[in-house]
């Protein structure tokens, strides 16, 4: 066998093949509007909007529960998440840095309350037959949501707002950061929806 040596690194001049990133979409901020103008008489309507003001996750946001919604100090903590594909509550949140407390503007507490209320009607009506989960977003019998109704529902209303397809579970902190990173902001987007002239 014939010994040659190599002057030049041959895998220098090897062009590396190109991955191709699918870019994310982020809605603007007329379409955040229009979305959750669309979505707001739904029942899940409270959820896509924490997930728009908040960033919170969407297993996060269906295993909220009430007791820890601080309503004196407008804050909301995560401390357990939905196991995907299953309607089971885990205790255990995706990471330490997942277990935080939120911050959260006084006008969308105002909405939590109206869920609240609401539920306390649907708890009367049903009386041992609602199963309480103690949870913000349960169904109609106060089970936790199905992560995939929830968003069958978030494409269904997409199309009727005449919005980009996006998707939830990756775009949720994208749509926060984009579309409320300034204060003021977030409260003319807030009056936009009517929150504020309601209370």
């Amino acid at each position: 066998m014939k010994k040659k040596f190599i002057v030049e690194n041959v895998a220098a001049i090897v062009e590396a093949p190109r991955l191709n990133k699918k870019q994310i979409q982020i809605w603007t901020y007329d379409e955040c509007r229009r979305f959750l103008n669309h979505v707001k008489e739904h029942l899940e309507y409270v959820a896509y909007l924490l997930a728009l003001i908040t960033g919170m996750r969407q297993s996060d946001i269906l295993a909220l529960t009430w007791q820890h919604v601080y309503f004196e100090r407008n804050t909301i903590s995560v401390n357990q998440t939905l196991e995907r594909g299953t309607r089971a509550l885990d205790p255990k949140v995706k990471s330490k840095n997942s277990q935080r407390s939120i911050r959260v503007d006084h006008e969308t507490m105002l909405e939590l309350q109206k869920q609240k209320r609401r539920i306390m009607k649907e708890k009367m009506y049903l009386g041992e037959e609602y199963n309480d989960f103690d949870l913000v977003i349960p169904t109609t019998k106060g089970t936790p949501i199905n992560q995939r109704n929830i968003l069958r529902t978030f494409y269904r209303y997409m199309k009727k707002a005449g919005v980009r397809q996006i998707d939830f579970m990756i775009c949720a902190i994208h749509m926060h950061l984009c579309c409320f990173k300034m204060k003021q902001t977030r409260k003319l987007f807030l009056r936009d929806l009517n929150i504020l002239s309601e209370h």
